[in-house]
C-alpha cells in the first residue's frame, strides 16, 4: 500500500492521537494503525447480495415433503419386510382355503350362515392382506396402518378360538398352532414399530389413514359381533325347539317330573314342589326322615373339574360355611352313559352332623346338565335312585 493511502486509511488520522508530521518519503508512519470497516455497506449492490443469500438460506430449511413416487424411487423393500409381506399374503390365502377344505355343514347344526362365517372371515383377511401388500409396494401412506390392522385381526381371531375351545386336536387348527400364531403376531407387530426398513419405506411423518381404512376396521369389529349374535339366537332357537319337542313327546310316570330339559323320578318317600326364579325351574323335594333336595337343569359345555368346583362353591349354603366342615368325597362317575361329578361335604353342627351332597350330570349329545343339591343326616340310598332316574331326552 502507498504511504499516502496508509495515511488516509489510518484510524488515528484527524484525532489527537495523530501527532506526527506527515512526510511522504516512502517510509511508513510509526503511528499507523490499520483501519477495518465494520459498518454495513450502503452500496445497493451489497444489499442485493446479502438479501439473496438470506433467501437461499431460508429456502434450504423448509421441511421436505414425501411422495409415493419419491419413496418408490429412493427406497427398497428387503429383508424381514419382504418376508413379512410374503407371510401376510400367504396367511391371508390360507385363511380362505383352509376353512373351505374342512367345511362340514353338520358341525353347525345345518345352519348355512354360521357354517360360512369362517370362510367369509378368511376372505376378508385375504382381501386385507392383498390391500396391505399393494399399499407397501406403492408406498402408500396407510401401509403400516393396514399391516397393523391385519395383525390385530389375526391375533383376535386366534385368541377367540383358543378361549372358546374351538380348535382341532391336531393340524392347523390345533391349540399349539394357535398359540404359535399369537406369538408371531406379537413379534410382527413389534417389527412394524421398530424396523428401520419400514421407517424408510413409509416414514412416520408420511403416514396417515384413509376413510376407507376406518370403514374396513369397523367391518372387522362388527363382523365377529354379528356372528356371535346370530350364533346365540340360533342356539336359543334350537334349544327352545328341543324343549318344545320334549314337552310334546315325553310320557311321564306318576312319580316323574320334567322342566323341559330333563326328566327325573321322585325318590320314594319324598314330596315334590316346583318353583321358578330368573327363568330357571327348580324342584324342591322333601322327606322328613331323610332330608331335602333341590334339582334344576341348564346348558353347560364346560365339563372341566375346575368349572364344576366353581358351581360347587357357588351352591354352598352361606350359613353352613360358618361351621366346621370336612370334604369326604369328590369323584367322577357315570350313570346310563352320562358322566357326573359327585361331591360330599360333612358339617359339624352342635352335637350332630349334616351331609351336603352336590351332583352335576352331563349329557354330551344335547349339552345339558342336571344339578342336584341335597342335605341329609347320613342316609344316602335315595341318591342312587334319583341319579339313575335322570334322562335328557
Amino acid at each position: 500500500m502507498a504511504i499516502k493511502d496508509q495515511c488516509e486509511n489510518c484510524r488515528k488520522r484527524g484525532t489527537t492521537e495523530c501527532t506526527d508530521t506527515i512526510v511522504y518519503d516512502g517510509v511508513s508512519c510509526s503511528s499507523y494503525l490499520k483501519g477495518i470497516n465494520l459498518e454495513k455497506s450502503e452500496d445497493p449492490k451489497d444489499d442485493n447480495v446479502q438479501t439473496t443469500h438470506q433467501t437461499v438460506s431460508e429456502e434450504s430449511t423448509e421441511e421436505f415433503v414425501y411422495t409415493s413416487e419419491y419413496l418408490k424411487q429412493n427406497t427398497e423393500i428387503h429383508g424381514w419386510l419382504s418376508f413379512f409381506l410374503f407371510t401376510v399374503v400367504a396367511g391371508g390365502l390360507l385363511s380362505v382355503v383352509y376353512p373351505l377344505f374342512i367345511f362340514n355343514l353338520a358341525e353347525y347344526d345345518n345352519n348355512i350362515f354360521l357354517a360360512l362365517a369362517d370362510p367369509l372371515f378368511g376372505l376378508m383377511l385375504f382381501l386385507l392382506a392383498c390391500y396391505t401388500f399393494h399399499a407397501f409396494v406403492n408406498r402408500q401412506p396407510n401401509a403400516v396402518f393396514l399391516a397393523k390392522m391385519y395383525i390385530i385381526a389375526v391375533f383376535a381371531s386366534n385368541l377367540l378360538a383358543l378361549i372358546g375351545g374351538e380348535y382341532e386336536p391336531t393340524g392347523l387348527g390345533s391349540a399349539p398352532r394357535l398359540v404359535r400364531s399369537l406369538i408371531w403376531s406379537g413379534i410382527w407387530f413389534a417389527f412394524l414399530l421398530n424396523s428401520n426398513n419400514v421407517e424408510e419405506v413409509c416414514p412416520q411423518e408420511y403416514r396417515q389413514k384413509k376413510n376407507l381404512d376406518i370403514y374396513i376396521a369397523v367391518v372387522f369389529i362388527l363382523f365377529p359381533l354379528l356372528i356371535v349374535a346370530i350364533s346365540l339366537t340360533s342356539e336359543l332357537s334350537t334349544r327352545s325347539n328341543q324343549e318344545t319337542a320334549l314337552f310334546q313327546n315325553v310320557v311321564l310316570a306318576d312319580n316323574e317330573y320334567t322342566d323341559g330339559k330333563v326328566v327325573f323320578a321322585r325318590p320314594s318317600g319324598f314330596t315334590c314342589q316346583q318353583t321358578e326364579a330368573e327363568g330357571i325351574k327348580f324342584f324342591n323335594l322333601e322327606c322328613e326322615s331323610v332330608g331335602s333336595i333341590t334339582l334344576c337343569s341348564d346348558y353347560e359345555d364346560n365339563r372341566s373339574e375346575q368349572n364344576v368346583r366353581t358351581y360347587w362353591k357357588n351352591w354352598e349354603d352361606e350359613d353352613l360355611k360358618k361351621n366346621p366342615a370336612e370334604v369326604l368325597n369328590f369323584e367322577t362317575l357315570e350313570t346310563n352313559g352320562h358322566p357326573y361329578y359327585y361331591a360330599v361335604k360333612k358339617y359339624a353342627i352342635d352335637d350332630s352332623e349334616l351331609f351336603w351332597r352336590f351332583i352335576m350330570i352331563f349329557d354330551y349329545d344335547t349339552g345339558k346338565v342336571c344339578l342336584i343339591s341335597s342335605y341329609d343326616g347320613g342316609y344316602e340310598d335315595y341318591i342312587d335312585e334319583l341319579i339313575n332316574s335322570v334322562r335328557f331326552k
